[in-house]
């Protein structure tokens, strides 16, 4: 149940980075997220000297005054 709990908990760590990080660029740049459920791959490290693992993350919907910036 702990290790269970660390998990939710870096999850929703996780997640709130992720949406201090999206942002909105508009329709002018070609990019938008659409209507659909949009998801990311993501290198996450959960736990100091464990193997980092590839998971898919819901992309959030930027806010009001935000941009979101694409990487490659």
């Amino acid at each position: 149940i702990v290790n269970a709990n660390a998990n939710a908990n870096a999850s929703r760590s996780c997640d709130r980075f992720l949406s201090s990080v999206a942002h909105n660029v508009g329709e002018a740049s070609g990019y938008h997220l659409g209507n659909g459920a949009s998801s990311m791959k993501a290198a996450v490290l959960w736990e100091t000297g464990k193997p980092m693992t590839f998971e898919d993350f819901h992309i959030p919907r930027p806010k009001a005054g935000e941009v979101l910036i694409k990487t490659k």
